[in-house]
């Protein structure tokens, strides 16, 4: 199995710490955010990690050196991303886990979307209050993804995206043919969601409810606070 980390991103809510690294190099306790990731996903066995990089990539480069393979967005402060997804496709040739750079997340998340029965399955939260303008999903009684997309208001979503999702190799060519394509349609501007979203009428994708376990999303001050407590909190359980 691969992982996939998109991590090509200004990270402008978190001026001024972004101004001279790219989000994912903030510490959260006692290492970036970018190596929790990774030291997760080698925990969990996968050791082939892909990274999209942009926004200062050398200095991701120099502090990951040779802990994954990587690939560079030009265009990171033009597009989305979708399109730094698509400049990888051809590296990917596996079952792969998806992620962004800025999500702090529990192992035990990992290792659930892995050890799914569902071949292709999406982690969300149903315990997390939910509100407009998340990545908000709706499901159905057989745990198959109906909706996802930002513009779901709360009162119609069952739970929100944690924005990490497992691809079997059937899954990938279905997922990725449809990035493909909608790059080729100049939809430079979009998540990978969407491409997901644009699929489900025809493939199934699972949701896999992780809501008793830790995450959270990094995107302003507020959110990197959080994650500080909450390694905080998982490092003084470990001990």
């Amino acid at each position: 199995m691969q992982a996939v980390i998109l991590a090509a991103g200004r990270g402008t809510r978190l001026q001024p710490l972004t101004n001279d690294k790219p989000k994912c190099l903030i510490d959260v306790g006692n290492m970036t955010i970018i190596e929790h990731q990774i030291g997760a996903l080698r925990r969990c066995g996968i050791k082939d990690i892909l990274i999209v990089t942009g926004h200062y990539s050398d200095k991701i480069k120099e502090t990951l050196g040779k802990r994954a393979r990587y690939t560079y967005n030009p265009r990171f402060d033009q597009t989305n991303s979708l399109y730094s997804l698509w400049l990888i496709k051809n590296k990917i040739n596996d079952d792969f886990i998806l992620l962004n750079a800025d999500v702090f997340f529990h192992t035990a998340i990992l290792e659930r979307l892995i050890n799914s029965q569902y071949p292709d399955v999406l982690a969300v939260d149903s315990k997390k209050k939910l509100i407009d303008g998340e990545m908000n999903v709706k499901i159905n009684e057989g745990r198959k993804i109906l909706d996802i997309s930002k513009n779901i208001k709360a009162k119609d979503a069952d739970a929100e995206s944690v924005q990490i999702v497992k691809f079997s190799k059937k899954g990938a060519e279905v997922f990725l043919k449809k990035v493909d394509d909608l790059i080729s349609a100049d939809e430079i501007h979009r998540f990978p969601a969407f491409a997901i979203q644009q699929i489900l009428s025809f493939y199934n994708i699972y949701a896999l409810d992780i809501g008793d376990l830790p995450w959270i999303e990094i995107d302003e001050p507020k959110d990197l606070e959080k994650a500080k407590e909450l390694f905080t909190l998982l490092n003084h359980k470990s001990n």
